[in-house]
This record gives structure tokens, sequence and C-alpha cells, in this order.
């Protein structure tokens, strides 16, 4: 790949819909969660298609006090449980489930939730997030992947686990079990928001399907999204 190279993290596979096992776990440091203390705000998508803002406050003892989408309050609250390094899920008071994935420092988090929203967050950043341009993701990342079951629920995590390089074409493995890899392209981004999509096409495994992905404010952070 040529261009301009960055260390920045990606965190992909937010949403897997399949369990795959026979994996070696990392040790990783615990996150505490009032590591999360503070307003989290950033772009996602719910309902499937709509790109918005999100933002969530929470206090020192990881208890979500607030949601507003593109500034209009939610009515929700929740409370966040770190279940190992610094992975977190919640429960919300209308009864949705979800994760958190956020990188060491505790500023940047990949969203997901058991409504199929997900997006990027960022403590501390406000809006406007945008513009974005097709050249922001340009650049070679690295990061951790976690895995959904169909419920949700962190089925198993990698530390380290995947990297990306990618100038509009992504090529992306997952070291950790060397059972995944892909190539593809993005073909679509949203300005104002930060969301990138494309096709995947499997080089280990076979199969295609769509790969998203979302900046942070500050585009030192991506979350990405994979359906296997």
């Amino acid at each position: 790949m040529q261009g301009k190279c960055f260390t920045r993290t990606w965190l992909l596979g937010i949403l897997f819909a399949s369990f795959v096992g026979g994996c070696e776990l990392v040790e990783e440091d615990v996150l505490p969660v009032s590591s999360l203390a503070g307003t989290w705000f950033g772009a996602y998508q719910h309902s499937g298609v709509t790109n918005a803002t999100l933002a969530i406050d929470v206090n020192s003892s990881g208890a979500i006090t607030a949601m507003r989408r593109d500034g209009t309050s939610l009515g929700l609250t929740g409370t966040l449980i770190n279940v190992g390094g610094s992975r977190f899920t919640f429960l919300l008071s209308n009864g949705t489930e979800g994760g958190l994935l956020a990188d060491a420092a505790g500023t940047h988090a990949g969203y997901v939730d058991d409504t199929g929203a997900f997006g990027a967050l960022q403590k501390g950043a406000s809006a406007p997030i945008g513009p974005f341009a097709m050249t922001d993701i340009v650049g070679s990342w690295s990061g951790n992947s976690v895995e959904f079951d169909n419920n949700n629920d962190f089925d198993i995590a990698f530390s380290g686990a995947s990297s990306a390089s990618v100038d509009n074409v992504f090529s992306v493995s997952i070291l950790d079990y060397n059972l995944y890899a892909y190539t593809g392209s993005f073909t679509t981004f949203d300005t104002n928001f930060g969301w990138f999509q494309g096709m995947w096409s499997g080089t280990t495994l076979g199969g295609s399907g769509n790969m998203r992905a979302y900046l942070s404010a500050d585009k030192q952070f991506a979350a990405s999204w994979a359906c296997f």
C-alpha cells in the first residue's frame, strides 16, 4: 500500500454473527469502569440504516445516566460491567443489551447493541464531528476484535487480534487464530458522520458480505462491523 500510514486502533468484528472456537486467549490488563466516566460522543447507525450522533453520559460507578440521539434525550439509563480487558457489557432501562469495546486508554470505544445499532464513540468529543473524507480511513490499523453471538453476548475475545491496511481497498487479518483473512473495498462514505461501507471477500474461508466502519471525531480510532 502506498500513502501515509498511521498508528491507530482498528476494532474488527464488533458484531460477528457466528462463534469460532479453538483459540488461545491472551491475558489483558483490566480497564476499570471508572475510567469510562464522562460524556461519550460520536456517530452511529441505528434502525439498520440511519446515521445519527450518539451521546452517552457515564458516571464513575459505570452507571449510564443519560443517552441522546442527535441531541434529543432517549430517556434511557443503564449499567456498564467489565467482562474482561477493555470489554464492557450493558443493560439499558428499556431492556436493550449491548457492549462497548474500548481502547486501553479509555478514550475511544466501539458501540453495539442488540437492536443492530453500531458506531464509534470518543470521550469528551462534541458536535460537529465532521467533515470527513474518504482518505481519512487510509492507513495501517491494528487492535482488538470481539465476537458476539446472536444475543449480542461476548462469546470470545482476542487481544491484539486484528490488523488492516486501508487505501479504500482494505486487507484484513485476525492474527490470534489465523482463520479469518479477507479483502475488499470501501465504496461509500458519509462526510458528516465518518461512516464507510463496502464489501469483503474471504481469502481463507471464502464467503462475502458487508463491511462497515466508523471513525471517531478525532479520526484516531475506527470501529468496524462485519458479519461472517
